[in-house]
C-alpha cells in the first residue's frame, strides 16, 4: 500500500474504504453474490475498477450434485456476462469454467 500511495499518490484511506471482500463457503452463497445480491448493480454503486473471483465455483465439490450445478452455474455465469462497465474482472480457478474463457463483456453488447 505504501507503493501505492507513493508511486500513484493514492490516499491511503480512501482505497482502503473501497475495499470490499465477501467471503463464500458453499455454492449457494456465491449464487447469491452474483445473481440475486446483483454483481453488475454492486459494481456500479461502489465504481468498483477491478473485481476478483476465486476459486472453482464449487464444480469439483463432490457433495454437491451435478444437477445442482448444472443449474446454477450457468445464471452465475450470466451474471459475470451482464457487466457491461470498464472494471476489470480476474477469475482465478483451479477448474476450468466453461463458457468463460478469455470473456470480453465489450465484445459481446
Amino acid at each position: 500500500m505504501q507503493i501505492a500511495h507513493k508511486k500513484y499518490k493514492m490516499n491511503l484511506d480512501i482505497v482502503l474504504n473501497n475495499i470490499i471482500v465477501k467471503r463464500v463457503f458453499i455454492i449457494h452463497q456465491l449464487a447469491h453474490c452474483m445473481i440475486m445480491f446483483d454483481l453488475a448493480k454492486d459494481i456500479k454503486k461502489y465504481k468498483s475498477k477491478l473485481v476478483i473471483i476465486t476459486g472453482d465455483f464449487f464444480l469439483s465439490d463432490s457433495q454437491i450434485e451435478q444437477e445442482e450445478k448444472d443449474w446454477l452455474y450457468p445464471q452465475m455465469i450470466e451474471a459475470v456476462k451482464k457487466i457491461t462497465t470498464d472494471s476489470i474482472i480476474l477469475m482465478f480457478s483451479p477448474v476450468a469454467l466453461p463458457n468463460l474463457i478469455n470473456y470480453n463483456c465489450r465484445n459481446n453488447s
